[in-house]
């Protein structure tokens, strides 16, 4: 499964990033893969067994990550919505991997597909955000 992975910052800064394969790191939460604003292609949470379920409580097994480390306040948006209709879930998370917390996450709230977004999440200067795209429903 492939699909297309935007992260886009509604801060004062946006900084504009080419798009790029991501490889198996990300797959779980300690090898998260470093994003700045922009759209990025995802090889899919298609392995790794890297799935939290932290937002949802069960379901998914794998799962890409993220991790956007805030320059400015302001707001982020994430979406699937472009991954061709691949049912997923995203989740974006705040701490630690070994302690995080569930700050937002959506399953199914793109228009008329299964992908999935999350809008106007309130962000922090030098706070790390761990963006977390599973297989609950595809794979």
């Amino acid at each position: 499964m492939h699909g297309t992975l935007p992260v886009r910052s509604l801060a004062a800064l946006m900084v504009a990033a080419a798009p790029f394969l991501v490889n198996a790191q990300g797959d779980d939460c300690s090898t998260a893969v470093p994003v700045t604003p922009g759209t990025y292609t995802a090889d899919g949470p298609s392995t790794g067994a890297g799935a939290s379920n932290l937002c949802f409580g069960t379901g998914g097994i794998n799962a890409d990550w993220y991790v956007y480390t805030a320059t400015v306040d302001g707001f982020i948006e994430v979406s699937s919505c472009s991954s061709g209709g691949i049912d997923t879930r995203l989740s974006v998370h705040t701490g630690t991997c070994g302690a995080l917390t569930c700050l937002v996450s959506d399953d199914d709230g793109c228009n008329a597909t299964f992908s999935s977004v999350v809008a106007n999440v309130p962000i922090t200067q030098g706070t790390d955000y761990y963006i977390e795209w599973d297989d609950r429903w595809d794979s």
